[in-house]
């Protein structure tokens, strides 16, 4: 097989990450099942379509959609979903949604 082509990858570091990220989604879990009620629970999964949307969108267009991933407004769209905002998160997702939507158009 050879060398690892990635001159900054080793397992340490991949342990690190995967270990990071089932951390927070056990913290997000946690936070679903044992402190938050029904209403926002489904505020949580409209939120989370909203996500799946914005990434289907971002795929479709290609470059510009990939950039609006790495926006600002993503970017804040993903701290309320993350804090249990979800509000806001769907105010912001349906805003990123309708940018998306814009830029397939030109």
């Amino acid at each position: 097989m050879g060398e690892d082509p990635r001159i900054y990858a080793s397992k340490e570091i991949g342990r690190e990450i995967v270990n990071h990220i089932v951390d927070r989604l056990s913290e997000l879990a946690y936070r679903l099942l044992n402190r938050t009620g029904f209403l926002d629970r489904s505020k949580y999964i409209r939120a989370l379509k909203i996500q799946a949307d914005i990434l289907a969108e971002a795929r479709s267009i290609g470059r510009e959609g990939y950039a609006i991933l790495g926006s600002q407004e993503y970017g804040t769209f993903i701290q309320h979903l993350w804090t249990g905002k979800y509000d806001e998160a769907i105010k912001e997702g349906e805003e990123l949604i309708m940018k998306t939507k814009e830029l397939r158009r030109t």
